[in-house]
Order: structure tokens, then C-alpha cells, then sequence
């Protein structure tokens, strides 16, 4: 049951409150609309769930193709924010620049990193990250990840805030994390 892998792996994560954000990477045979509100349903209020399919998710029992691995990112000091935006008429630039600027959207805790979730193709994911950096300027570190199932060609990508959920193939989304050490 995918509504119970999310809640049980959100569990085994958190270890506690405090978790503002937890990053899921999910194999193809999960509900993943299942999966995600379960790992909601774990979750303290506030907290954002992002992932991404995964054509091989490891985790500490070695590596698996059908799990779910969910990693819990909060604590003191530790700040998120997300955006999440489709991708219309193939223009992954513009969006690449909306969601990065999820950085803008926190208060300067010293050490900020953006990290962008989209199912692109490599060359579009180049226009994703020339995007994001315009928008950063080059000062905030950004990194890309590729949602990935390969096998089923079902990629899919999961934002859930407590106003709504999206779960779908053409997005991008974008995930600040700040630190004041």
C-alpha cells in the first residue's frame, strides 16, 4: 500500500518535529498521489514534500527498484521554500527563473543552495540552469536533479504544500535550503 510506505518511510526520516521538508525519490509501481499523502500525513504542519520518480532508489538496505526513500531535511536555524511551476510551450528558461527564485523567498541565513527537480531532457535542463542562475545571480549554489523511470517512461514529479498537491511529468520545481551554519 503506497499510502502506508509513505507514512512508514516519512517515520523512519524525521525522528522528530522540527522536519520542514521531506525529499522523496519513488519507484514505478507506487500510487504516487498514494505515496505523497502519506508521507504528508506524517509530516508536522508546514512542512513541504518534493520528489521525483527513480528508475533505482537506494537507501540504507541497498538498492531497490519498486521502494520509496524519503529523507528528511529541518531543525533549528534550518529554512525552506519551494516553487513549483509547469512547463508551457517548452520554455524551461522562464521557468528555470521562476523557481529559483524560491531562494529569494527566505530570509539571508548565511548558506542558501537551490536544488531544481525536472523530467527534461539534458538539453533542456541546460535551459532550467541557465534560468535559475540568472536568477540567483551565480551567489546562491544550484544544483539539478532528473526525475527518472526509464523503464516505464512515467517520470513523475511530486509537490505537496499544505494549500495544494501536484503530482505530474511536465514540471519543474525548485527547493531552497538555508542554513545559518
Amino acid at each position: 500500500d503506497s499510502f502506508v510506505a509513505g507514512m512508514a518511510a516519512a517515520a523512519e526520516a524525521s525522528g522528530g518535529d522540527g522536519v520542514a521538508l521531506y525529499l522523496v525519490l519513488a519507484g514505478r509501481n507506487h500510487d504516487h498521489e498514494r505515496l505523497v499523502a502519506g508521507v504528508a500525513a506524517q509530516a508536522p504542519a508546514g512542512a513541504i514534500v518534493v520528489g521525483c520518480t527513480a528508475s533505482e532508489e537506494t537507501a540504507v538496505v541497498g538498492p531497490a527498484d519498486d521502494g520509496a526513500v524519503v529523507l528528511a531535511v529541518g531543525g533549528e536555524g534550518i529554512a525552506v521554500s519551494t516553487r513549483c511551476a509547469d512547463v508551457v510551450g517548452g520554455d524551461y528558461r522562464t521557468v528555470g527563473e521562476y523557481v529559483a527564485n524560491c531562494a529569494w523567498d527566505l530570509d539571508d541565513r548565511g548558506h542558501t543552495a537551490v536544488m531544481l527537480l525536472s523530467n527534461a531532457s539534458p538539453l533542456d535542463v541546460e535551459q532550467v540552469m541557465a534560468g535559475a542562475l540568472l536568477t540567483t545571480a551565480s551567489s546562491i549554489p544550484v544544483v539539478s536533479a532528473q526525475a527518472d523511470d526509464s523503464r516505464a517512461n512515467q517520470a513523475a514529479l511530486f509537490h505537496a504544500t499544505s494549500a495544494e498537491t501536484r503530482i505530474g511529468a511536465d514540471q519543474v520545481i525548485g527547493i531552497a535550503i538555508s542554513t545559518a551554519a
